[in-house]
């Protein structure tokens, strides 16, 4: 017994190194964070609010489907046709498939249609050379002595 007419403490007890206030029961040490209470701030307590509302006239926005890339048309141009027209054909045909994978669809509309009116001078410009050719081929065969 110590002064105080208390049993001494068993060995297994554990002490705080700082004094707990009265009325304080301190949770068995299981290794894991105790969870705190939330703090007063200001000396009011911490309330939590929650908005419920209906929903309204939400409008609704019709999904636009992507614009064509024409980039099997700016290839097919490239080879059969004028191919540095193609090539630029394709270059605008890879701009769209960039945009719309970046999100950005206007970019990609335009884009869209600059591939479109470059592959149709490419095929224009193609059938013109391909009907002089046959123009002049057939007119140099029929002037042979």
């Amino acid at each position: 017994m110590d002064k105080h007419g208390a049993p001494p403490p068993s060995y297994d007890q554990t002490f705080p190194t700082e004094k707990q206030p009265y009325g304080y029961d301190q949770p068995p040490n299981s290794g894991q964070p105790v969870p705190q209470q939330p703090a007063l701030q200001y000396g009011t307590p911490a309330v939590t609010a929650v908005v419920v509302s209906q929903p309204g006239n939400v409008p609704i926005i019709p999904a636009q489907p992507y614009p064509q890339s024409y980039m099997a048309v700016s290839v097919v141009g490239c080879l059969c046709c004028i191919w540095p027209i193609g090539i630029c054909a394709m270059i605008a045909s890879w701009n769209v498939q960039s945009a719309i994978a970046r999100g950005d669809i206007t970019s990609a509309q335009s884009s869209s249609k600059t591939a479109k009116i470059i592959n149709i001078i490419n095929f224009g410009m193609g059938c013109l050379l391909i009907l002089t050719a046959i123009i002049v081929t057939s007119s140099l065969r029929s002037y042979t002595y």
